[in-house]
């Protein structure tokens, strides 16, 4: 499955990287933030729902997942201020945090996560950068 790569936004349109589009730098910012969860990841995919216990970081860890997604994927947008000045596009996950718009901000959530669930199918899964019998692990420094 594609998706698409423009999509219709409040005030606007937004324009996204596809996964083989991703620069070596946008792909690397990515694998920053997915490498060191893939144990939180297992865990949780191994225990059964009303057993998961996560600490307030790793809840933290999970769910910025998605604001990462959106830096590193989307390329541009058409949104502009009262005045007609181009409003920048979020360059970090802080900076998708910061969308004042609700809507604005579901909306690029929503499709980031899409993309990124679609890039993890289509081979960009840190499972695969990740080689289980090499004794380097992530740090939690």
């Amino acid at each position: 499955m594609t998706l698409d790569l423009i999509t219709a936004i409040p005030g606007g349109m937004a324009q996204w990287y596809s996964r083989t589009d991703l620069t070596p730098r946008r792909e690397r910012l990515l694998q920053i933030d997915l490498l060191p969860l893939q144990p939180l990841v297992r865990m949780v995919q191994a225990t059964p729902a009303n057993e998961i216990v996560l600490t307030k970081q790793e809840t933290a860890d999970l769910l910025s997942v998605t604001e990462v997604a959106v830096a590193v994927f989307l390329k541009s947008w058409t949104l502009k201020t009262s005045d007609g000045t181009p409003v920048p596009i979020p360059e970090n996950s802080d900076a998708v945090l910061d969308i004042e718009d609700r809507k604005l901000y579901d909306a690029l959530t929503k499709h980031a996560a899409k993309l990124l669930a679609e890039a993890q199918v289509d081979g960009f899964s840190v499972d695969a950068v990740e080689d289980e019998s090499s004794p380097i692990v992530a740090s939690d420094a």
